[in-house]
Protein backbone atom coordinates (compact mmCIF):
# COMPACT_ATOMS: atom_id res chain seq x y z
CA UNK A 1 0.00 0.00 0.00
CA UNK A 2 1.79 3.17 -0.94
CA UNK A 3 1.62 6.12 1.24
CA UNK A 4 2.83 9.43 1.23
CA UNK A 5 3.22 10.75 5.15
CA UNK A 6 4.00 14.18 6.78
CA UNK A 7 5.13 13.95 10.63
CA UNK A 8 5.81 16.71 13.30
CA UNK A 9 7.06 15.83 16.69
CA UNK A 10 8.97 17.30 19.90
CA UNK A 11 11.37 16.06 22.11
CA UNK A 12 13.35 16.86 24.88
CA UNK A 13 16.08 15.22 26.88
CA UNK A 14 18.46 16.29 30.29
CA UNK A 15 20.99 14.43 31.48
CA UNK A 16 21.18 12.55 35.02
CA UNK A 17 24.26 13.44 36.65
CA UNK A 18 27.03 13.38 34.63
CA UNK A 19 26.41 9.68 33.53
CA UNK A 20 22.75 9.02 32.91
CA UNK A 21 19.81 10.71 30.78
CA UNK A 22 16.63 10.98 30.12
CA UNK A 23 14.71 11.46 26.89
CA UNK A 24 10.88 11.98 25.97
CA UNK A 25 9.36 13.02 22.73
CA UNK A 26 5.97 12.77 20.84
CA UNK A 27 4.53 13.80 17.65
CA UNK A 28 1.67 13.67 15.08
CA UNK A 29 1.64 11.42 11.56
CA UNK A 30 -0.36 11.90 8.76
CA UNK A 31 -0.43 9.46 6.01
CA UNK A 32 -2.02 10.44 2.47
CA UNK A 33 -3.72 6.50 1.79
CA UNK A 34 -7.66 6.91 2.62
CA UNK A 35 -6.91 3.30 4.41
CA UNK A 36 -4.22 4.81 6.66
CA UNK A 37 -5.58 6.63 10.03
CA UNK A 38 -2.97 9.64 11.29
CA UNK A 39 -1.28 8.61 14.36
CA UNK A 40 0.35 10.12 17.69
CA UNK A 41 3.83 8.46 18.38
CA UNK A 42 6.23 9.07 20.83
CA UNK A 43 8.80 7.43 23.33
CA UNK A 44 10.47 7.56 26.70
CA UNK A 45 13.56 6.39 27.52
CA UNK A 46 15.84 6.39 30.44
CA UNK A 47 19.79 4.92 30.41
CA UNK A 48 23.12 5.13 31.81
CA UNK A 49 26.92 5.23 30.37
CA UNK A 50 29.88 4.11 32.44
CA UNK A 51 32.93 4.58 32.42
CA UNK A 52 33.94 1.34 30.61
CA UNK A 53 31.89 2.40 27.68
CA UNK A 54 29.17 0.32 28.80
CA UNK A 55 25.64 1.67 28.38
CA UNK A 56 22.14 0.47 29.09
CA UNK A 57 19.13 2.17 28.30
CA UNK A 58 15.51 1.28 28.81
CA UNK A 59 12.80 2.65 26.59
CA UNK A 60 8.74 2.81 26.10
CA UNK A 61 7.44 3.43 22.57
CA UNK A 62 3.89 4.15 21.61
CA UNK A 63 1.55 4.48 18.57
CA UNK A 64 -2.21 5.45 18.64
CA UNK A 65 -4.18 5.49 15.53
CA UNK A 66 -6.69 8.59 15.12
CA UNK A 67 -8.95 6.48 13.72
CA UNK A 68 -10.66 2.79 13.73
CA UNK A 69 -8.61 -0.24 13.40
CA UNK A 70 -11.12 -3.24 11.66
CA UNK A 71 -8.75 -5.77 10.50
CA UNK A 72 -5.78 -7.56 10.70
CA UNK A 73 -2.98 -6.61 7.63
CA UNK A 74 -0.16 -9.35 8.18
CA UNK A 75 1.42 -7.69 5.99
CA UNK A 76 2.08 -4.68 8.31
CA UNK A 77 1.07 -2.38 6.05
CA UNK A 78 -2.57 -1.50 7.97
CA UNK A 79 -3.14 0.73 10.50
CA UNK A 80 -1.97 0.23 13.99
CA UNK A 81 -1.37 1.20 17.88
CA UNK A 82 0.75 -0.28 20.66
CA UNK A 83 2.43 0.76 24.01
CA UNK A 84 6.10 -1.97 24.21
CA UNK A 85 8.88 -1.75 26.17
CA UNK A 86 12.47 -2.18 25.53
CA UNK A 87 16.14 -2.37 26.76
CA UNK A 88 19.56 -1.72 24.81
CA UNK A 89 22.99 -2.22 26.06
CA UNK A 90 25.77 -1.13 24.27
CA UNK A 91 29.60 -0.41 24.58
CA UNK A 92 31.42 2.37 23.06
CA UNK A 93 35.01 0.60 22.34
CA UNK A 94 36.59 3.94 21.03
CA UNK A 95 35.95 7.75 22.11
CA UNK A 96 33.40 8.27 18.97
CA UNK A 97 32.69 4.60 17.65
CA UNK A 98 30.20 2.28 19.71
CA UNK A 99 27.63 -0.89 18.98
CA UNK A 100 24.59 -0.76 20.33
CA UNK A 101 21.62 -3.48 20.29
CA UNK A 102 18.22 -3.52 21.33
CA UNK A 103 15.32 -6.10 22.17
CA UNK A 104 11.48 -4.81 22.18
CA UNK A 105 8.34 -6.61 23.52
CA UNK A 106 4.85 -5.22 23.34
CA UNK A 107 2.47 -4.45 26.32
CA UNK A 108 -0.59 -3.85 23.96
CA UNK A 109 -0.74 -3.89 20.67
CA UNK A 110 -4.03 -4.05 17.63
CA UNK A 111 -3.59 -5.09 14.64
CA UNK A 112 -0.11 -5.32 13.06
CA UNK A 113 2.46 -4.81 15.68
CA UNK A 114 2.58 -7.58 17.53
CA UNK A 115 5.80 -9.22 16.78
CA UNK A 116 9.27 -8.41 19.10
CA UNK A 117 11.94 -6.39 17.48
CA UNK A 118 15.33 -6.91 17.38
CA UNK A 119 17.96 -3.92 16.38
CA UNK A 120 21.83 -3.70 16.08
CA UNK A 121 23.22 -0.69 15.67
CA UNK A 122 27.19 1.04 15.21
CA UNK A 123 27.14 4.46 16.61
CA UNK A 124 29.23 7.18 15.83
CA UNK A 125 29.80 10.35 17.91
CA UNK A 126 30.32 13.34 15.03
Amino acid sequence: MGSHGLALELQHGTSLGRSGWVTAGAGYRWLSAPALNSVVFGMAQIGRRWNSGFELEFHVPFQFSMGPIDELNLAGTGNTEYVGFGVGPGWWFAERVGVAAAVEGVGYAAANRGAPALSLAVQLAL
